[in-house]
């Protein structure tokens, strides 16, 4: 069942509409589907990543959103990348961390262009945010952000 998001339940089962804006010379746009994770299987799988090497980690998370991703629109020389843990793996670095950030539910995804103003729930202050926030990403997926709890 889909799910706007910024829903602040999460139903079983239900599914959001995700999107990754591109960023030139780095990565293209990308459409796709997920289930998001509830907060026990969220904190649990990043107890497990925490826990083993840095590549086992990186295979635990690809291998959560492998099973949270429904569909995406990427393609690789004009055919469609099944989603499989080691096709999530080869996306371009930045855009894997924002989708397993988007995933994960630390942060929203971009505003996509293709929706109208009345589908989308985030302000115009959010979308600024999103864009300073865009440089810090590789330290919330590393652990390393100010404030955090541990």
């Amino acid at each position: 069942m889909p799910q706007k998001p910024g829903s602040v339940y999460i139903e079983d089962g239900c599914t959001i509409s995700g999107y990754v804006a591109e960023i030139a010379r780095l990565h293209g746009e990308v459409r796709f589907t997920y289930r998001p994770l509830a907060q026990l299987e969220r904190v649990t799988t990043q107890k497990k990543m925490s826990e083993v090497s840095a590549a086992q980690g990186e295979k635990i998370a690809a291998e959560t959103m492998r099973r949270r991703l429904v569909d995406w629109d990427v393609t690789n020389n004009g055919r469609d990348v099944p989603i499989e843990t080691a096709e999530i793996l080869r996306l371009q670095p930045m855009l894997y961390q924002k989708m397993y950030l988007i995933v994960f539910g630390q942060i929203p995804c971009d505003v996509d262009p293709n929706e109208s103003p009345e589908d989308c729930n985030v302000s115009a202050e959010v979308q600024v945010q999103q864009i300073f926030d865009e440089s810090s990403l590789v330290a919330v997926v590393s652990g390393n952000s100010e404030g955090q709890s541990g």
